[in-house]
This record gives structure tokens, sequence and C-alpha cells, in this order.
């Protein structure tokens, strides 16, 4: 009996591993992916301009923290809240609502700062760009993500919701690389 525990204990171990370890490397592409459609296409970098140390730094911020912290949080929701696939039940509307004003208030400057940190900005020109930065990006984040999470946590089912998240992530991404490296006075870093 104890076998049994215990291979079926690895076998959550294994599995919630596999699912961090897949989640952070998609997180890290398509982060990298967003950023450089931010370069190229919101930014119009010419070819020989592209900034590839920034778009591997913007990618490893994904890898090592967006993507772990987003698995650990959807994981909870999941776990914590039952799965519905009616699109207004209360279970959907509850994980929406804290998601959007519990998590993303708090993620977001973290994620904005892990960014900063990657760039080697001191922390009080960090400071300084998340009080002139963060009240667009949360807004931009509420004209985006609410009606997004309505329909992941409500109709989508729990296998692809990654997949919905991720897709709407790379123009997510695209914003928020380009909203990342403007500085104050709307010209690039």
């Amino acid at each position: 009996m104890k076998f049994i525990r215990f291979r079926s204990s690895a076998k959550f171990h294994f599995a919630k591993n596999k699912l961090f370890r897949t989640h952070s490397i998609q997180t890290c592409i398509l982060m990298g992916t967003g950023d450089a459609i931010a370069q190229t296409v919101v930014e119009k970098t010419d070819y020989n301009q592209f900034d590839f140390r920034r778009t591997l730094k913007f990618a490893f911020v994904g890898l090592i923290f967006v993507g772990p912290v987003l698995t650990t949080w959807y994981t909870f929701l999941n776990t914590t809240l039952p799965h519905s696939r009616k699109l207004y039940s209360t279970a959907a509307l509850t994980k929406v609502a804290l998601d959007q004003l519990v998590f993303a208030p708090v993620f977001l400057p973290a994620c904005v700062t892990a960014v900063h940190v990657m760039n080697g900005r001191p922390l009080k020109n960090i400071r300084n760009e998340l009080r002139l930065k963060y009240r667009d990006i949360l807004l931009m984040n509420y004209k985006i993500w609410p009606a997004v999470q309505i329909m992941n946590f409500g109709i989508v089912p729990i296998k692809y919701q990654v997949i919905l998240i991720q897709t709407v992530g790379i123009l997510w991404n695209t914003y928020l690389s380009y909203k990342v490296q403007l500085n104050h006075s709307g010209e690039k870093m």
C-alpha cells in the first residue's frame, strides 16, 4: 500500500513539475515573441538595429518569473474554485474578480520590476517608472483581460485555458514590452 501511495505521489510531483516547465518554456517563447513584435512592428526597428539582448532578457523573465507565477496562480484558482462550463457562473465570475482585483494589481508591477532588474535599472529608477506607467498598464490590462478571462474560466475546458491565455498573451506581451521600454517622455530607452 505504501508503494502505491509513493508511486501516485511521485507521479503527481512529476506531472506538476512537467506543467511548471512546460508553462515556463511557453511563456519564455511567447514573451520573446511579444518583444520581437514590439521591436519590429510597433517600434519599426530595422533588422540591423534589432536588440536581441532585450528580447532574450524579456523572454528570460518569462522563463524564471512570469511562467512559474502564472502556473501557480492558475493552479490555485482551478483547485480552489470548481470549473464551470457556464459563461457567467459564480465560479467563473469569482475567478475573474480574484484575477483582476487581487492578482493583476500586484503581479503587473512585479513583472515590470523584473524586466527592469534584468535590464540593470536602479531600484530608484524602477520606482519612478512604475509611478509613471503603472496606471496605464493596469487600465490596459482591464481593457483586455476581464473579457478574455470570463471566456477562459467560463467556457474553455481547463486543458485549453493556457492556450487561450498564451495566444492573447502574445498581444499583451507586445504591448507590455513596448510600454516598459518607453521613458516618461514617450521615447525608447
